[in-house]
């Protein structure tokens, strides 16, 4: 039973059944955990003095503009993930086959292979043997890695690996 579970946590979190750019409200939905490591769905509200992401949002040049997470908003270009920041302008250039957001100070992205980022752009050292991952929040990540097996991760993960 919980393999199973595991496995459609594994399948919800990977799955694009959100769009982002159809978020027009002033609040946004968080995964976090509670005392009883059950998931739920909490609202956060969003500073309203960031750059309007509605301007990106109509350029041709983004597939994908999604809302500020510590700050950064998860831009899709030219087929690459990368992130802007507040004032809009491309902070990290997009670069990555697949980025996480900004999950307490660190995101997941994949180029070969899974690296964290800060928020300069510096990238960990490469993550071993992580074939998928998924920021849950509170810097929290859930990751398979190659023998088909599924763990959380914090952002400390890279650090304990040397």
């Amino acid at each position: 039973m919980k393999k199973k579970y595991l496995h459609f946590l594994f399948i919800l979190l990977f799955s694009n059944s959100i769009n982002a750019q159809k978020v027009n409200n002033v609040e946004s939905n968080q995964l976090v955990f509670n005392s009883k490591t059950e998931f739920k769905i909490s609202k956060t509200n969003i500073d309203s003095t960031l750059f309007d992401l509605e301007k990106l949002r109509i350029q041709p040049q983004y597939g994908l503009v999604e809302n500020y997470i510590e700050g950064f908003s998860r831009i899709f270009k030219n087929q690459v993930y990368g992130f802007i920041d507040k004032k809009g302008n491309e902070y990290i250039i997009p670069q990555y086959e697949k980025a996480e957001p900004f999950n307490s100070g660190k995101a997941l992205v994949k180029k070969f292979d899974w690296y964290f980022i800060n928020k300069d752009g510096e990238e960990s050292t490469a993550l071993n043997n992580i074939t998928e991952a998924k920021a849950i929040g509170n810097g929290v990540s859930l990751v398979l890695f190659n023998n088909k097996k599924y763990a959380l991760i914090d952002n400390h993960y890279d650090s304990l690996q040397a």
